[in-house]
């Protein structure tokens, strides 16, 4: 596993992130190349692993010098023993250890700058599990809420029309 680079904040080749989406079946491939890639032009903290040259793992937090929002946590799906969704973007399996020395250099990088707490969503189980390994806890008093306005997704949910005549359901 020597071979295997995890580097904070490096420079990443134009198409690079987003030949790593496609690849991996990450749904920011979604937004196509140019708008993928928008991440990495704001304040935020990334670390990448890379292999032979080829990234093939990417983590990203916004941080703001006391809080860190973890956004994105992806690892090659080549490095990844089961993944049943086939996205790089749950990390479900870590049999080589990648991703654990990702979200150990990100958590002390973002330590090291002032970094007190920490925050991440967890979709799925084997997600959950990863995370708590990493030292994260459920936090049982907090309900997140989302607006979700990606193009590639599909809406669920009350139409504008619905709202407009007062069924936020229907």
């Amino acid at each position: 596993m020597e071979d295997i680079e995890i580097k904070i904040d490096p420079p990443i080749k134009k198409g690079e992130l987003y030949a790593f989406y496609k690849r991996n079946g990450i749904c920011e491939s979604g937004y196509g190349p140019k708008r993928s890639e928008l991440v990495l032009r704001y304040p935020c903290v990334t670390v990448v692993a890379f292999k032979g040259g080829d990234l093939i793992g990417f983590a990203r937090a916004l941080f703001d010098g006391l809080h860190a929002a973890i956004q994105e946590f992806s690892l090659d799906l080549r490095f990844q023993d089961t993944n049943e969704l086939r996205n790089g973007c749950f990390v479900d399996s870590d049999p080589q250890g990648i991703a654990k020395r990702m979200g150990e250099k990100l958590l002390s990088d973002i330590r090291r700058r002032g970094g007190c707490f920490f925050s991440i969503s967890a979709w799925r189980t084997g997600q959950q599990a990863f995370y708590a390994a990493l030292g994260f806890h459920e936090n049982k008093g907090a309900k997140e809420f989302i607006i979700d306005e990606r193009p590639y997704v599909k809406k669920k949910g009350p139409t504008k029309e619905s709202r407009q005549r007062g069924n936020p359901r229907a």
